[in-house]
Formats: C-alpha cells, sequence, structure tokens
C-alpha cells in the first residue's frame, strides 16, 4: 500500500487516478501499460539529470509523477525532481517538492538530495521555509554537518507555532464597525497571485460565518476544542537545541532561542542564565539581542538599576537599540528620574530615528510631566496624544471593511505610493518589524523564482503543473501574510484606544491637582501639592561636558539627553 505521503505526491495537487472499479483484463492492461510508461519516463529522466538538462527532468518529473508507478520509482523521481530543481537555482520549489517527497521513501536519491538540500539551511529565508519540511524527519538522516542547523531551525519553527498559538488565543477581535459590502481591489502594480481561487472571491453570502472567507484575526478556541489539536512540543525543541554545541556558528542565536522558550514557561532564572550565555558566544547582532532579552528579564524581575546597565549596552547600530532606548526610559520612570526619562523620549524627536517612532511616547512624557507638576507641559503632551483620534478612526474603517488577505498584503507592499497617507503611514510603521519583513522577502523571492520558470518556456501542461505546486504552498503562505498585516494593523487601532482613554485619564488627574493646588493658595496654606519651578542647576559628572540643547541633534548624542526639572513639587 502507497504511502499517505505518496499518495498526496508532494502534497500539491497532481491529479492521481486512484483506481477503483472492476478489476478487468482491459483495467489490468492498461495499469500494465502505465507502468512500463513510468520506467521509460524514468530512465529519460536518468539520462537527462545525467546530461544536466535540468529543465527537462522537472519536466519529465512532471508527466511521471501522474502515472501509476511503484513507491520505490515514484521516490527516486521525486528526489530527482528535488536536486534538479536545484541545479537550477530554484531553491523554493527544490523545498516544496522536498516537502512530499521526505517521506516518500528511502534509498540513494533521498540520501544525495538531502545533502544537497541541506545548505539551504545556512540562507535565514530558505532555512525558515525548509524547518516544518524537516520538522519530523530525524536528524540522522542528515549529513553531520547539517544536524545542527536543521535542530536550531526546526526548534525556531517550533517556537514560532507556539507564539502563534498563544496570539491567537489572545487576539483582539475585530472591530464590529459596519463593514464595506463590497471588496476593495487593490490597484496598481503587478502581483502574482499564487492564492487559490477562493481568495480572489471576495465576500460570500457565508462570510458572516465565524472562521469562513474573513480576514478577521484568529480567534480563541471554545473550551471543548482546545485539546483537538496539542500545543507544539517546547520540550523537544529544548532537546533539539541540545545538539547545537558551542562551535557551531548559530550556538548563539540557539541560546537566544532557548531563553524564549524559558521565557515562554516563566522561568525567568532558566532565560537569564541563556541570554548571559548567548550574550558571550556573539556575533554582535546576537549579543546586542541577547543582552535587551536579559535587560527585560531584569527589568521583569525588578532589578531595574540592572536593566538599566543592560539597556545601554545595547549599541546604536544594532536593530534593537529603539527598543531599548525606549524601554530604558520606563525603567528611569519607574526610578522617578523624570528628567532622564523626558531627555530619552527626545532622542525620538530627532531625524535620526524618525523610523522609531511610538505613539506610547506622548504619554510616557505626560506622566513624567505630571509626577513633576508641571500641569501645563503635562496637558500639551496629553492634547498630543488626543491628535490620535482620527488614526484610530481611520484603522477601525480599514480594519473593518471585507478584504481577502491578498488585498492586504497588496496595500502593503505598495504602502509608498497610497494616496490615503493615514494608512499608508500605519502600513509604514509595520516595516519595523522584522518577522514581517522576513516573511515578505521570503514571499517576494517566490515570485521572483516564479517568474524564472515562465520565462523558461517549459511545456504548457508541465508549467500547469509546476504552477499547481506553488500555487499550494504559496498560495497559503500569502494568506498568512496578509492575515497578519491585519492583525498587527488592528493591533495599533486597539493600542492608540488604551492610548487615548490614559490621555483622557491623565488629564483629569491634572485637572484635579491643578484645582487643588489652586485651593491651597487661595487659602494661602502652606505644604501639600505645590507646583514650583525651582532654578536647582543641573550637575555633571566630571568626566561629563554640559551643552545646552537648542534644537541641534548630534546621533552620538542621542540618549544623553535629560531635562532638567529641578524640584518642582513641594
Amino acid at each position: 500500500m502507497l504511502q499517505f505521503a505518496t499518495i498526496l505526491l508532494l502534497a500539491q495537487g497532481f491529479e492521481l487516478d486512484l483506481g477503483g472499479g472492476t478489476d478487468d483484463a482491459g483495467a489490468v492492461q492498461s495499469r500494465s501499460d502505465q507502468r512500463e510508461l513510468g520506467r521509460r519516463e524514468l530512465a529519460a529522466m536518468r539520462v537527462a539529470f545525467k546530461e544536466r538538462r535540468y529543465r527537462d527532468v522537472l519536466v519529465l518529473s512532471t508527466e511521471f509523477l501522474e502515472a501509476k508507478t511503484t513507491p520505490g520509482d515514484r521516490s527516486e523521481a521525486a528526489w530527482m525532481a528535488v536536486r534538479a530543481a536545484l541545479k537550477e537555482g530554484l531553491p523554493r520549489m527544490a523545498v516544496i517538492l522536498a516537502k512530499g517527497a521526505i517521506e516518500s521513501g528511502l534509498g540513494e536519491s533521498r540520501g544525495i538530495a538531502l545533502d544537497e538540500l541541506a545548505p539551504l539551511l545556512e540562507e535565514d529565508a530558505t532555512a525558515m521555509e525548509l524547518a516544518p519540511v524537516l520538522a519530523n524527519q530525524s536528524l540522522d538522516d542528515l549529513p553531520e554537518r547539517w544536524r545542527g542547523h536543521s535542530a536550531y531551525w526546526v526548534a525556531r519553527h517550533l517556537l514560532e507555532l507556539e507564539v502563534v498559538r498563544r496570539e491567537s488565543a489572545k487576539a483582539p477581535p475585530q472591530p464590529g464597525a459596519k463593514a464595506a459590502a463590497a471588496k476593495t481591489t487593490p490597484s496598481g502594480g503587478v502581483v502574482l497571485d499564487f492564492g487559490d481561487e477562493a481568495s480572489s472571491a471576495g465576500s460570500t453570502a457565508d462570510s458572516d460565518k465565524e472562521g469562513e472567507d474573513t480576514p478577521a484575526p484568529p480567534k480563541p478556541k471554545p473550551p471543548q476544542q482546545a485539546s483537538a489539536e496539542p500545543p507544539p512540543d517546547l520540550n523537544r525543541a529544548r532537546s533539539l537545541l541540545g545538539e547545537v554545541d558551542s562551535r557551531h556558528p548559530l550556538f548563539g542565536r540557539s541560546r537566544i532561542l532557548a531563553g524564549m522558550i524559558a521565557t515562554a514557561d516563566g522561568d525567568d532564572d532558566a532565560a537569564e542564565k541563556f541570554f548571559r550565555s548567548a550574550m558571550a558566544a556573539g556575533p554582535a547582532g546576537v549579543t546586542d539581542l541577547a543582552t535587551l532579552e536579559l535587560a527585560r528579564v531584569l527589568y521583569a524581575k525588578g532589578a531595574i538599576p540592572a536593566a538599566l546597565k543592560r539597556y545601554r549596552r545595547v549599541r546604536p547600530s544594532s536593530d534593537d537599540w529603539g527598543d531599548a532606548l525606549f524601554e530604558q526610559a520606563w525603567a528611569h520612570f519607574r526610578l522617578g528620574n523624570f528628567g532622564r526619562t523626558l531627555g530619552i523620549l527626545e532622542a525620538f524627536d530627532s531625524p535620526f530615528m524618525i523610523d522609531e517612532r511610538r505613539d506610547e511616547i506622548e504619554v510616557l512624557k505626560a506622566l513624567s510631566l505630571y509626577e513633576n507638576c508641571r500641569y501645563d507641559d503635562a496637558i500639551k503632551a496629553v492634547d498630543r496624544v488626543r491628535r490620535l483620534r482620527p488614526v484610530f478612526d481611520r484603522l477601525s474603517e480599514a480594519t473593518a471593511e471585507k478584504r481577502a488577505p491578498a488585498d492586504w498584503l497588496s496595500l502593503y507592499r505598495r504602502r509608498a505610493t497610497l494616496e490615503d497617507e493615514l494608512l499608508a503611514d500605519r502600513l509604514r510603521l509595520l516595516a519595523r518589524n522584522p518577522g514581517l519583513r522576513r516573511s515578505i522577502e521570503a514571499y517576494e523571492s517566490a515570485e521572483a523564482e516564479y517568474a524564472r520558470l515562465v520565462g523558461m518556456a517549459l511545456d504548457a501542461r508541465a508549467m500547469d503543473r509546476i504552477e499547481r505546486i506553488f500555487r499550494g504552498q504559496f498560495g497559503p503562505m500569502q494568506t498568512r501574510i496578509g492575515e497578519r498585516v491585519l492583525n498587527e494593523l488592528t493591533a495599533q487601532r486597539v493600542e492608540i484606544a488604551s492610548l487615548l482613554k490614559s490621555a483622557i485619564a491623565i488629564r483629569l488627574e491634572v485637572e484635579e491637582q491643578r484645582t487643588r493646588v489652586l485651593q491651597q493658595q487661595l487659602r494661602g496654606a502652606r505644604g501639600g501639592v505645590v507646583a514650583e519651578a525651582t532654578g536647582d542647576p543641573p550637575s555633571v559628572k566630571d568626566d561629563e561636558l554640559f551643552w545646552p540643547f537648542t534644537g541641534e541633534y548630534w546621533r552620538d548624542e542621542l540618549d544623553t539627553y535629560q531635562v532638567h526639572l529641578g524640584r518642582s513639587c513641594r
């Protein structure tokens, strides 16, 4: 009996006649002829591969894999197709083919193909695509050189599945605003659509049913369904990371991953050890991320001074520096260093950090000013938060629209040319998300690879088969990315709603405090809460230089600003 993965035939929609009906002499003869045809095609594939006619191998494989052949022949053909795709410089095609072929049988061709497929683990984009393929594969089947790579990427894949599961469980609901009745069709630009036909059909009569053709964020499963699909095995992920030894180039990243798994389990002490190990392992990018993660662990444990020391060690050239700087501002706020908090936030107004702006900055400014009885300045900061109301309204409208996931992906990719400035600006903020960027890059690489295949002018029937393969793999990928764009915009909307509520609360508290101060002053009372600006001079260390800020930003001074508040409350 053919194995399930073999019957699926690369799991990409090849049309197989699984037989059935009366097994008469004519049917037996037909199957015999097909097996003979399969053997001839397999022989032709071997010759073409030997002569390095790899495109012919791909074409012949689409024909061969239709026929009723033995599992052994099918396995050889599948793995030969994988190798041919690699030889033609089509790594994603090879990964897609390997996804179905990996369980189709053993033998020399499979071993050679895995050996040639393994180097794709050195590139992040293809490694992320290959990880799910290798998730159920024994490390022993891979060349020893690549076992560490496979262990790391499969462990990372398992953690990502767990993160997605948890985020889905707490995803904010889609806004209940009135939705547009018709699907909005993106205009401008050409996007190769690997999605299935249903994804481009727009809204249907049944689209209001839960989970059917709607772009809404994932919703928590009902309790009775929670156990239907077991969560990803993080214990296996930990075990796999143990295969990455200290000499491996991914060792530092594997320690970060182990720390993140420990954090997910709530084991901060173990996480701290893993992050410290990653900092020592390097390289620089790994050290920066590990330092930031360690600072977060210390912050969560209440060790704020120790966390601050770590935050300041994240290099300004790092992609993580903006996060480290903003979180450092919150750490100073918790310590009551309000002048330092405001000084750090001033850096985000610099043109050097235009891509690092954050909506919650003005709320933190308002809180810091309020704590120093700078009520007028606090109100100004609150009013700047309230300017986000039009953004909230536009995001509410946009996320309530009935769009297919492919349309959200298209909107993100066309963000630089959109006439809708508010929506374009919010989409630009998504570009800070490294995970989303990598997913987009992988998708665009797939488009480029598909375009190359079209340019090869292959046989029409073979091209139809190959197109189905890409549609089967990258249609779901397109859907996932589009849904992620929608979820990120929905999260922005929820965050802005929270900030607007905070702004209202701060304003009410400020007005109450100002009323108390005024009442005290009218009564001539002393003590209590009184706003009183003082002229206490700023102090600097012996090895520092005080330089008044006059609106001139210097890149190397961005994290050294401090607002002089004096003691304004007594």
